[in-house]
């Protein structure tokens, strides 16, 4: 099915040919300036081809650096004028949504960076995803407010505000008829997507929910949260199945399926008094049983802050982040690092695969989304 976007404007692009280490990451990081807001990366889109773009004056020039492990970069999207906070890549691969806090929305052709269309909020974007059929975008942010849109026309269709708190992601049901929520109101919430109607609400957590995935079939859902647990409930009734706290019992703060549905990949922090970067581990663990089948080193990440792990399409590789501008590539398997990034300046809020595997986008608070090769 083809369908029709309205061009904008040109996207802000740079392309390189340089080489630089590649990992992927996915992460979320507490922003203080946001009242203690937790940022959530979403999935991100890959381009088939490097591009040469106009790129804003007023946008600060931030090249990537070139360590010895070395991946193809294919280009930098400069759209946004504040942190990109989510980005999620259109079911059908022609086109790429990213979330900022500048408060848009932006839409851009996959196959060369060019803007598509803006999308303009009331308040700060955290997270973003696509309907099943690619027809609409929903994103969630400052003002407890989720909002739909029709990517077609650019119309909102359908906003509604029913947490208490910060929305801190979101995600579409596998059928395309419900959204889930979460939110640092302690809430995971699921609701009709044509209607905005509450259909069910998880109170399993005491503090803030940082990130919420559907089971590739749909029956489940799994939840990560500041109270160091992950926790996975019926979608149909919210019966809790159980609840995941990392093998070093240091607490678990995120979750995502694997794309077969058997196993969960958590990111454990070591939180200490002191500021300044600590280390964080990635878990992988038996989504029937809660137990754990492996646990390795990640990236470093501000004290305080939260990570997040994301799967190959294959399912055999996860990356996890760092706060310092850095993302890990792990044999799902072993734990053995495989690639390592570091071309973002700032911290990095969101990634994603290409479906291939081949390639990873990232987003970051450095205002930029990078597209790498893995």
């Amino acid at each position: 099915m083809t369908r029709s976007i309205p061009k904008v404007e040109n996207s802000h692009l740079e392309c390189y040919d340089g080489q630089i280490t590649v990992q992927r990451l996915s992460r979320r990081r507490v922003l203080t300036g946001l009242g203690g807001l937790v940022l959530m990366g979403s999935g991100m889109s890959w381009l088939e081809g490097c591009v040469t773009g106009s790129t804003s004056n007023s946008t600060p020039n931030s090249r990537p650096t070139f360590p010895p492990t070395r991946s193809k970069v294919l280009y930098i999207y400069r759209g946004h004028t504040d942190i990109v906070s989510g980005i999620a890549w259109s079911p059908d691969g022609q086109f790429i949504a990213s979330a900022s806090l500048d408060r848009t929305v932006q839409v851009w052709k996959a196959v060369d960076g060019m803007k598509m269309l803006t999308l303009t909020s009331s308040a700060p974007r955290f997270a973003l995803a696509w309907s099943p059929d690619g027809k609409f975008l929903v994103s969630s942010g400052a003002g407890k407010i989720i909002e739909i849109w029709n990517v077609t026309n650019g119309k909102l269709i359908l906003s509604y505000k029913r947490h208490t708190d910060e929305i801190t992601g979101v995600a579409w049901s596998v059928n395309g008829k419900y959204l889930a929520s979460s939110s640092a109101d302690t809430t995971v919430q699921i609701w009709e997507a044509t209607t905005g109607k509450r259909v069910l609400i998880y109170k399993g957590h005491f503090d803030s929910v940082l990130t919420v995935d559907w089971s590739p079939d749909g029956k489940y859902l799994v939840s990560g949260s500041l109270d160091g647990t992950v926790q996975i409930w019926e979608t149909v009734n919210g019966k809790h199945r159980l609840t995941y706290k990392g093998a070093k019992g240091l607490g678990a703060v995120s979750g995502a399926w694997s794309p077969d549905g058997t196993r969960i990949a958590s990111a454990v922090n070591v939180n200490k008094e002191d500021e300044g970067l600590v280390p964080s581990f990635v878990e992988i663990w038996n989504a029937s049983t809660g137990k754990t089948i492996s646990s390795f080193a990640g990236a470093s990440v501000k004290n305080h802050s939260q990570a997040i792990v994301a799967w190959s399409p294959d399912g055999r590789r996860v990356v996890a982040s760092g706060t310092n501008g850095t993302a890990q590539l792990h044999d799902a398997a072993t734990g053995n690092i495989l690639l390592s990034y570091n071309g973002h300046t700032r911290f990095v809020t969101g990634l994603a695969w290409a479906r291939d595997g081949k390639r990873i986008a990232s987003a970051s608070e450095d205002k930029t989304v990078q597209i790498w090769q893995v």
